[in-house]
Parts: structure tokens; sequence; C-alpha cells
């Protein structure tokens, strides 16, 4: 019946897992890539913006792709290089309320910042161990007053900026304890400010304050409702639910505020709702994922 419901809505190939998702009920796959459009080649992250926009970071052909709310292409972004506007595998990519766009270009190491229409704006960040220095940074997000969250990977910590690339504060080192991480390679921040952290090598969420203050985490190995193999992405809803991209169980997880189990979808497959190593996700105000 279902699948007869998708051949009749005449939806294409699957996006980046996109599913419209209601915690009282099913899942429903809304659309693919449009007929004839440039494929996604190697997407990593995903985000989408205040009009529904989807901009995707395709890091092995050094791109940023920015697509409409009905999946239409609008613009593509980047090179290969170190100069402005060029990057070295970018591996995720944010959005704030302006439009603006926030590239995590991975192996130089920096953040680069571009308009809604793709010009470039400024940069920052560079190779390091120091206060806004990075060792491939994998994860970001931008809070509703335009701060910014980097995931640092290798240098086991987040990092957080002002809307200008002014470092403000870190936490976290390398470990399995609380406030510890082994590559964190994803970040996102709730509406009171709270920051969530994809712990991936320990296949948990860890929580903090919005000053770094750790205050819980949830999740163990393995394949288990809440369990977890490499929790790669991590996104929260307006509600403050919080939803996971499992990637080696090839599976969205959603929790409530708390950490609580509440549902997951998704299988290892090549058709619609199935996934190969989910990597990032994102919701939009409406609940859409």
């Amino acid at each position: 019946m279902m699948k007869n419901r998708w051949l009749l809505s005449g939806l294409l190939m699957f996006l980046l897992g996109l599913i419209e998702t209601k915690l009282a009920t099913a899942q429903s796959f809304l659309f693919g890539i449009p007929l004839g459009q440039p494929t996604l080649t190697d997407d990593r992250k995903l985000v989408v913006d205040a009009d529904g926009n989807i901009y995707v970071a395709l890091g092995n052909v050094y791109q940023v792709v920015k697509l409409a709310p009905d999946g239409a292409e609008l613009l593509r972004i980047g090179t290969f290089g170190t100069g402005d506007g060029q990057f070295n595998a970018p591996r995720a990519i944010a959005a704030d309320g302006s439009g603006n766009i926030y590239v995590v270009d991975t192996f130089n190491h920096r953040i680069q910042v571009f308009d809604s229409n793709g010009a470039f704006l400024f940069k920052f960040g560079s190779f390091g161990t120091g206060n806004g220095q990075f060792n491939s940074p994998r994860g970001m997000t931008v809070d509703s007053s335009g701060n910014i969250y980097i995931a640092d990977e290798k240098n086991a910590r987040i990092q957080k900026f002002d809307s200008n690339g002014g470092f403000l504060l870190k936490f976290g080192t390398f470990g399995t304890e609380d406030d510890q991480f082994s590559s964190p390679l994803g970040v996102a921040v709730d509406d009171s400010g709270n920051i969530y952290v994809a712990d991936t090598n320990n296949s948990r969420i860890q929580k903090f304050d919005s000053s770094g203050g750790f205050l819980a985490k949830f999740g163990t190995f393995g394949t288990g409702n809440g369990q977890f193999n490499a929790t790669r992405g991590v996104a929260v809803d307006g509600s403050g639910n919080i939803y996971v991209a499992d990637e080696n169980n090839n599976r969205i997880q959603v929790f409530d505020s708390g950490g609580v189990f509440l549902f997951n979808f998704g299988t290892l497959g090549t058709g619609n709702g199935q996934f190969n190593s989910p990597r990032g996700i994102a919701v939009d105000g409406s609940g859409n994922i």
C-alpha cells in the first residue's frame, strides 16, 4: 500500500533520507532529486535554512550545493584549493537566519562564510591546537544569535565563536568519560542554548549547557533501541526532540529532550526510506527531516 502511494505521488529517488515525521504517525517519504538534475556525489552533511532551502556539502568533489525546498538545484560553489571560495574536503555546513552559508573546510582546517548567493564573505581558523585553531573540523551548527559551534574532531573538543568568527570558549578532551570525546563529528544547539555532541567513536550523545558544562549523556554501543554504532550526526527540533544519524546501523533514531528513546526508522538498502551509512541530518521548522 505504501509503495503504491509513493508511485501515485510521482516520488523519485530518495534524497539524503528526507522524510516527514510526525511523532504520533508513521514517517512518509516526500521527494527526491528531480530527473536530469546533477547527482549529489559523495554527500556528507546537510542543513535546512529558515526558508526551507537545503544545503549539501559534497566532500570529495569540493563543492557546496544549494537546493530549493522542492529539491531543485539553485547554486553550486567551490573548487579544490586553498584560496577564498576553494575547499579541501568540505565536510559540514550551516546556515544562519540571514541565509549566510557556513562551510567546514576540513583539510584546510578553517571555516568559510558566504552570503545567500554564494559570494565569499570571510574565513577564520588555521591548523593547530590553540584557541580558534582546528585539526580536521567536521561538524558545525549556528544558533539563533549567530554563534558558531564547531566539532574539532582530532582536537577532541567543541569550540564556540561569535558571528564574526571571534573565539568564545571551548570544552572537551580525548577520552571516554563525561565531557570527553572520541572523534566528535556532529553538534547541534536547541532553543535554550543547550549543546548536543555526536561523540561518534564512543557511540553516544552528550549534552552540555550554553557555557559547555556537562549535563547528560545517552547511548551505548549496540543495535537495540537507544544504542548506536557510530553517532555521526545530530539535530534538534523546536520541541527539543533529538534526531541522531546512527551511521553503521543504517537508521535514524529519535529521542525526547531528556534522551528517552521514542522511535527509529530506516534499514540498509537503496530504496525509499532506506540508508547506506547516513552521516548528516537536519530538521526544518515544519518538522521535516
